[in-house]
């Protein structure tokens, strides 16, 4: 029941409409300078904390300023004017899991979904980081999902009628958002 060690969240963040200090039990970090609590996340969420994982801040920082550095020579503000989502030489890099330092694809599994998938758009990009949580990749639900895309093979049907839910993802339940539209479709 004794401490062993103080940890840091790489990427964990409070939002407090006041001082975290007068709800919670903090230190400073002596590293960073960080101001940080004395109790793990989950016994900050059982006590009724709002706690935000925010991933990949290093690289909102790095697109930050590359924004800024375009913005100053061609005036551009949005990133969506950079980059171009159809340009199909981005998935051809993809499928042959050219993901080195690409945020999410990056690791061995990743890498060979990629190749397993063959991205042709940003759908197939979303597809691929739903699928590769546990719990699809527990079921084979990547593996459906490439053999459908690219084979034409239909996962088993489970459910009757719930087609206009998972057509989008080759009837591969992919989302757990779909889960959701399908619980509701189908239980009423």
């Amino acid at each position: 029941g004794c401490k062993r060690n103080f940890g840091i969240h790489a990427s964990a963040y409070l939002a407090m409409p006041i001082p975290i200090s007068d709800v919670f039990p903090t230190r400073r970090d002596s590293k960073t300078g960080v101001t940080v609590t004395l109790y793990p996340g989950t016994t900050i969420e059982e006590l009724g904390g709002v706690k935000f994982d925010l991933l990949g801040l290093k690289s909102l920082d790095i697109i930050s300023d590359t924004l800024k550095n375009i913005n100053e020579d061609f005036k551009i503000n949005d990133l969506y004017e950079v980059a171009d989502i159809t340009d199909q030489n981005v998935y051809s890099m993809l499928s042959n899991a050219d993901s080195d330092c690409v945020f999410q694809f990056e690791s061995g599994l990743f890498k060979n979904m990629l190749r397993k998938i063959q991205p042709r758009s940003i759908e197939d990009l979303s597809a691929i980081t739903a699928l590769g949580r546990p719990g699809p990749l527990a079921i084979g639900f990547n593996d459906m999902y490439a053999d459908a895309k690219n084979n034409g093979i239909e996962p088993p049907e489970y459910l009757h009628g719930i087609q206009n839910i998972t057509q989008s993802t080759y009837h591969v339940y992919v989302y757990q958002e779909q889960l959701m539209s399908i619980s509701k479709q189908v239980a009423g």
